[in-house]
């Protein structure tokens, strides 16, 4: 494996590959695509466009092996009202998917935002729609299961059956607090969002879900409802919990984790979880999530694993705070280069999205005031030039072992400079990239 060592040549190195940059016309090292298929692994990106033009699709097409709608598959996008379906979003997608030969993730079915009459969410601290009674019980999973089975119904009947295109389909999504329940002293609800009262965080600890499901007392059954319905729609389908701010350990890893395990238990077809990877480098005062630990992530993927989970990295984007130069460039492209690096070595780990293509476009501009260029490309018009993290990535998939069956690989890091934690306080160091790789041949019996 290569190493990047944070060195006094860093700067120059980043220098350089920033000099290097080219537009989709000029010629460019082994694509990403290329690299991964060779690697068993899948390299996605989020589209918000499925007509994004020639020099999009150029990029898109050559770099990436799967997409995910940053948000025309989300149930806003699709139903405005009970029994009232708009195609128009989906449909471009799932038209790009089978133009290009590409697979794509479903983005998502149980949300607390984004979800037009059922749930979207908050307002001054409280989930939205405001009426707290405006479903019963029976209500809202009868509207779950019926807008899951519309949509699986839609994409199964399209063009002679479409399925075959949806690699995976986010069932439900961030259903865990982000502050895992630092106001729930007595534990009563196991750092799950709640429906109301979350004093600690209002703006993202609420869930109109739990309030229609009665979730607080049925045990948040909502969340194995939807993976059933899912399921008994098209047995076949990978389906998928997804969260952010769960990658390393902590109490919300912990709560996802405990979540996994429980719908395991009560076997509930849940095949994969999703870590979203919405993380920072150096220092953040934004009071935001995205601290984030190599290490950690390791164990965290490790105890997923071992329950019989496949892993997939799917909304991956590494900010910092503006203004860019070389430095904070070249840390992004180790932080890049870890992160695959890691995915890599842990045999469950399947997926490795990105949430966009290029920085300009990026949510983070307007999420994060201050802080950008967390993607791969950066550029204008129809010119896409690839960032130093687009050539780590490059670096990652070429020197890194190659998975195999009954291998278990462990990573180690050693530190490399300041890391500061979720929120803003300066640790004593990061573990910025892998020092090592140790690999332990386990028989194939053994092997999960």
């Amino acid at each position: 494996m290569r190493i990047l060592k944070n060195t006094a040549g860093a700067a120059a190195l980043a220098s350089s590959i920033l000099a290097a940059g080219f537009g989709v016309a000029e010629a460019q090292p082994t694509d990403l695509k290329t690299l991964a298929i060779a690697r068993g692994i899948d390299v996605g990106l989020a589209l918000s466009s499925s007509s994004g033009g020639a020099a999009v699709d150029t990029v898109v097409t050559r770099n990436f092996t799967g997409f995910v709608p940053e948000n025309a598959t989300k149930w806003g996008n699709i139903s405005s009202a009970p029994g009232v379906y708009s195609w128009t979003g989906t449909d471009g997608m799932l038209d790009f998917a089978q133009k290009y030969g590409m697979k794509m993730r479903f983005h998502t079915f149980v949300w607390h935002q984004q979800s037009s009459y059922i749930a979207n969410g908050h307002t001054n601290g409280v989930a939205q729609p405001p009426e707290a009674n405006k479903y019963t019980r029976a209500e809202a999973f009868t509207h779950m299961r019926n807008h899951i089975g519309a949509v699986m119904g839609h994409i199964k009947g399209r063009n002679g059956g479409q399925m075959h295109l949806i690699s995976e389909w986010d069932v439900v999504n961030e259903a865990a607090a982000r502050d895992s329940g630092n106001d729930d002293s007595q534990n009563l609800y196991g750092g799950m969002r709640r429906s109301t009262g979350n004093s600690v965080n209002l703006d993202s600890g609420l869930s109109r879900w739990t309030g229609y499901t009665q979730g607080e007392t049925n045990d948040f059954d909502y969340i194995d409802s939807a993976f059933a319905i899912a399921h008994r729609n098209d047995t076949t389908a990978r389906l998928v919990y997804n969260d952010y701010d769960a990658e390393s350990l902590g109490k919300k890893s912990n709560t996802v984790y405990n979540l996994m395990a429980k719908l395991k238990n009560r076997k509930i077809p849940v095949h994969v979880l999703g870590m979203q990877c919405h993380w920072y480098i150096g220092p953040s005062n934004t009071g935001s999530s995205g601290a984030w630990d190599p290490q950690q992530i390791v164990t965290n993927m490790n105890r997923i694993a071992a329950l019989g989970l496949d892993i997939s990295i799917t909304e991956l984007d590494i900010r910092f705070q503006n203004p860019s130069d070389s430095t904070k460039l070249y840390q992004q492209r180790q932080a890049y280069e870890t992160i695959m690096s890691i995915c890599l070595n842990q045999p469950r780990c399947k997926k490795f999205y990105v949430w966009g293509l290029r920085d300009g476009s990026s949510w983070i501009n307007s999420r994060f005031p201050g802080y950008g260029n967390p993607l791969l490309f950066s550029g204008s018009g129809s010119t896409y030039t690839p960032k130093p993290a687009y050539y780590g990535l490059i670096a990652s998939l070429q020197t890194t072992s190659v998975r195999a069956p009954g291998a278990r690989g462990a990573v180690r890091f050693t530190p490399a400079g300041p890391a500061y934690d979720i929120r803003g306080r300066q640790m004593k160091s990061l573990p910025a990239g892998p020092s090592s790789l140790v690999r332990k041949t386990v028989p194939a019996k053994a092997a999960r």
